[in-house]
């Protein structure tokens, strides 16, 4: 349960993302070397590095897959099969690995 004050503190680097869910920081336009999101597309994709990482996508039988992906890596994803959120005055986005298109090596 939360104290009172502690409600307006929430950081989402403090919570443990679940299943095939990643928090990814939003990397801007520019910020990966050569590579530039088109301004003219309203559903460009995204650019952005994994922060958080779930332990993996859960099948039917209860077992799970663990994910490909980790912390740190750099990843290019769907900006609409998102749920963009800002905590202390950055962009983040909570990606299902499902949507993840590319990893840059």
């Amino acid at each position: 349960m939360l104290k009172k004050n502690q409600k307006n503190n929430l950081n989402l680097k403090d919570f443990v993302f679940l299943y095939d869910n990643l928090l990814v920081r939003s990397i801007k336009q520019g910020g990966i070397n050569g590579l530039v999101n088109p301004d003219q597309y309203d559903d460009k994709p995204e650019f952005g590095e994994v922060i958080s990482v779930g332990e993996g996508r859960l099948l039917d039988d209860g077992t799970v897959v663990p994910t490909k992906l980790k912390v740190g890596d750099v990843i290019f994803f769907g900006k609409y099969s998102t749920e963009q959120t800002r905590s202390e005055g950055e962009d983040y986005y909570v990606v299902r690995e499902d949507d993840v298109k590319a990893i840059l090596k």
